[in-house]
């Protein structure tokens, strides 16, 4: 496994503990680790925010309206529970499990025709469970304010036809440590890196986005696709990896079939996510980082012109981890979106 953390923020003694499939072990065997402060990074993939936000899963390129406000916002609720070794075999089935409750507030506001200001404040929830075999339950977690996003959206191209359109654009921003890091469990002992409410450090970020309406579809098509990269920095001895994020989206409105009213969109996206290893105390952690792709279908409600609801499930397809790490299985999403236009 990686190494561990070896140092406190309040300069406690350094305390070196098992990591993550050690504990895992432990438990099953009927002992419960006295102090849960030096998981292993081995659970960090995906669990920061994804690159870019948009559609539901994914991110398109049309920039908001000129001095009106939007607003988004969903609950999400993302489980781990399989112990993997290289992301393809089972090594602990009854082991450890991740549940991450998320819940952002997205705002957007259109300064210009091309530019939009975004900023996400996201409130999470994490709870490690460790089911403990013959030996009794526990879980550990903590939940607040994370780590914020501020973004500048620039849409640099955009050709517009009857029924149709073709857009670009570009964001910049950064992830803000707004999140606690020095969380600590009953015990006084730090949290894992990984049920910290925030990282620490600041990640600046760029991505590339793209949105496709096609004149022959009359407005029921849509298609979008964008590609991000994140660079993390360090923090508490932990530096989580750089990030490169991927999405790609079909929409087709199924009703009504002529005139645009209520409508009912069915999505369908693919969402890649890939990490470079974690760095722990200067070296690199063997069991962290790695790809993984989702499939994600999904649904919105345009109830009025202003206000949409939607819902998705990402269930992952494609798993590439490094070492031994807690895999993602599925991630259930329903939100609203309203418009506030003077």
């Amino acid at each position: 496994m990686g190494r561990t953390i070896d140092s406190c923020p309040r300069r406690r003694p350094p305390a070196r503990h098992p990591d993550l499939t050690v504990i895992a072990k432990a438990a099953n065997a009927g002992y419960r680790p006295s102090m849960l402060s030096r998981v292993s990074v081995a659970i960090l993939l995906t669990l920061t925010p994804a690159v870019a936000a948009g559609q539901i899963f994914g991110a398109g390129a049309r920039t908001e309206f000129i001095s009106g406000f939007g607003l988004r916002t969903f609950a999400s609720v993302e489980t781990r529970n399989r112990l993997l070794g290289r992301g393809t075999a089972a090594v602990d089935p009854g082991g450890p499990a991740l549940r991450v409750r998320t819940t952002p507030v997205a705002i957007v506001y259109g300064l210009r025709a091309r530019l939009s200001l975004v900023a996400v404040l996201p409130f999470v929830d994490k709870q490690l469970s460790f089911p403990g075999g013959a030996a009794q339950p526990f879980t550990v977690g903590a939940g607040g304010l994370g780590d914020a996003l501020f973004l500048t959206k620039w849409r640099f191209y955009k050709r517009d036809q009857p029924f149709g359109t073709f857009q670009l654009a570009t964001e910049v921003g950064v992830k803000a440590p707004t999140g606690a890091h020095h969380l600590e469990d009953a015990e006084g002992q730090l949290l894992p890196a990984a049920l910290q409410r925030g990282s620490g450090s600041w990640d600046p970020m760029a991505n590339l986005l793209m949105t496709y309406v096609p004149a022959a579809g009359r407005g029921r098509w849509a298609f979008t696709g964008d590609i991000g990269i994140r660079l993390t920095t360090e923090a508490n001895m932990v530096e989580v990896g750089n990030q490169v994020g991927y999405d790609g989206m079909v929409k087709y409105r199924v009703h009504p079939v002529r005139y645009p009213g209520r409508d009912t969109f069915l999505l369908l996206e693919i969402n890649g996510r890939w990490q470079d290893r974690a760095r722990v105390g200067g070296g690199l952690a063997s069991d962290s980082g790695g790809h993984v792709v989702y499939l994600s279908p999904c649904i919105q409600f345009l109830l009025r012109r202003n206000l949409i609801l939607e819902g998705g499930v990402q269930v992952p397809v494609i798993h590439d981890l490094n070492g031994t790490q807690l895999a993602p299985s599925t991630r259930v999403l329903a939100g609203v979106r309203y418009i506030i236009v003077p």
